[in-house]
């Protein structure tokens, strides 16, 4: 009975991680997901994450995962060596599950408190959690077993408080969250955010110390020419600088964790030339 249930609906587990594909980590993760459930759906979300990077880890989950179907589980494998400090769990989440260790990386996935959140209680001592621990939890909620089932409850995930803008003395201040493969530096400045604070006026968004400045916000990539610096609120409605056909981080130097500022500017009207880079 049960192989016919899942003959109609293929459960899906989805990783995300650190490693380089090189190594033999994820296919050894992959092979035993398989080896416990062969019709199972596996989903790579990323294996491109900075070494270590949890929060890089988060904001690439925190915008996919609710793309996918509920019943969905999502396996972590960034930082995932357990300690008394962070132990290893699962939680559920509106419709989705999570499996990872409690670093804090949960908290910046999900928007506020989960459902569910239990320990996973093993014995076993491994150096790779991801294929001793966590791919038989996420086997086991694939088959349809009850969260409840794989521990104690676990009531305290730890908190991480996610970085937030700030608005001083006429400025926006906030931080490069994110470089996606093309170079853009995606900011935690929301859109809500820019036009509560600065709504109609005339303003110029600063990197690098303000050594390159935009007054203007773009509809859409293709409206610029070619090595035009713009800015762009993008499909997560969050401030982005582009590069038109190339890469802004890789030009400017610019990366994760560095800072960005939009000034209101006393020029009003004042148009900037486009900002060209060869």
């Amino acid at each position: 009975m049960l192989q016919v249930m899942f003959e109609k609906y293929m459960p899906i587990v989805t990783l995300i991680s650190d490693w380089n594909q090189g190594d033999y980590y994820l296919a050894a993760v992959k092979g035993k997901l398989l080896s416990l459930i062969p019709n199972l759906n596996l989903i790579d979300i990323s294996h491109q994450v900075i070494s270590f990077s949890s929060r890089m880890a988060a904001f690439i989950l925190r915008n996919s995962y609710r793309a996918f179907p509920s019943g969905t589980i999502h396996v972590l494998c960034v930082n995932s060596l357990k300690s008394d400090e962070y132990p290893h769990v699962a939680v559920f989440y509106k419709g989705h599950y999570f499996i990872g260790a409690d670093n804090g990386i949960f908290s910046l996935i999900l928007d506020d408190k989960p459902e569910r959140a239990v320990y996973l209680d093993h014995s076993v001592e491994t150096t790779f959690p991801e294929y001793d621990v966590f791919a038989e939890a996420a086997a086991y909620l694939a088959n349809g077993g009850d969260i409840n089932q794989l521990g104690q409850p676990y009531d305290s995930l730890i908190r991480l408080h996610r970085v937030l803008p700030t608005f001083h003395e006429n400025t926006i201040t906030g931080m490069i969250v994110y470089v996606d493969s093309y170079g853009n530096l995606i900011s935690n400045i929301s859109k809500d955010f820019f036009y509560q604070k600065i709504g109609n006026q005339s303003f110029d968004i600063l990197l690098d110390w303000g050594y390159y400045k935009i007054n203007k916000i773009s509809e859409k990539y293709e409206d610029k020419h070619k090595n035009e610096l713009i800015a762009l609120f993008n499909s997560l409605n969050l401030l982005e600088i582009a590069l038109v056909g190339g890469s802004a981080s890789a030009i400017l130097n610019i990366h994760e964790d560095a800072e960005i500022s939009i000034r209101i500017s006393r020029e009003k009207g004042k148009d900037q030339k486009p900002l060209l880079l060869q």
